[in-house]
């Protein structure tokens, strides 16, 4: 639901006079990440900034909720800063600790900023990062993917992240692996034969 900005305030100033005494780490980090979505809302953007890194660096479990939401907050400001390559970052350390059906909607992102990637003439730098940072996803992930993946694959798109996603599905399904390319095959033959 849609808030006002004063209901924005009014949750604001909530958790400005919480007692955070008796926190251990990981609720200060997970109270950082709301304080920084609350100022994200308010549009304070500087703040909420240093409230994520803050949120991020405090604690080393439990922190799916603290990258989500600011990779969130990166996106909406990506017409702003360009950085799409934190906010990958971000998602992917996301990805690490969900089960496959949560981290379905945080690869999406993932793919359409690689789409991004493509129209901005980025020397690939989000394939690379990807790349680099492709060890944090559980294989399975991907799996969901593979149509997509080698669609854009026969389509020359991000190819050098794409190529290694794929060899690690290799590595682990084989026989997934091989029925999407012959169906993908047959799908390229048959455009082919209509032309």
């Amino acid at each position: 639901p849609k808030l006002s900005p004063n209901e924005i305030q009014d949750i604001f100033d909530l958790i400005e006079q919480a007692n955070t005494k008796y926190f251990n780490k990981d609720m200060m980090s997970e109270f950082y990440s709301l304080k920084a979505v609350a100022y994200s809302k308010l549009n304070r953007n500087d703040e909420a900034q240093k409230l994520f890194s803050c949120a991020a660096q405090l604690s080393d479990t439990n922190l799916t909720r603290v990258w989500i939401n600011w990779g969130d907050f990166l996106l909406k400001q990506s017409s702003i800063i360009n950085d799409d390559e934190s906010i990958i970052i971000c998602y992917l350390n996301a990805c690490k600790d969900l089960t496959e059906i949560k981290a379905r909607s945080i690869l999406s992102k993932i793919f359409y900023l690689l789409s991004r990637d493509n129209e901005n003439n980025n020397n690939n730098k989000l394939s690379t990062c990807i790349e680099r940072y492709l060890t944090l996803i559980p294989v399975q992930h991907w799996l969901f993917w593979l149509p997509q993946i080698i669609n854009k694959l026969i389509r020359n798109e991000s190819s050098q992240c794409l190529a290694a996603i794929l060899n690690e599905l290799i590595r682990l399904y084989t026989q997934a692996v091989y029925i999407q390319i012959k169906k993908s095959l047959k799908k390229v033959i048959e455009n082919n034969k209509v032309i």
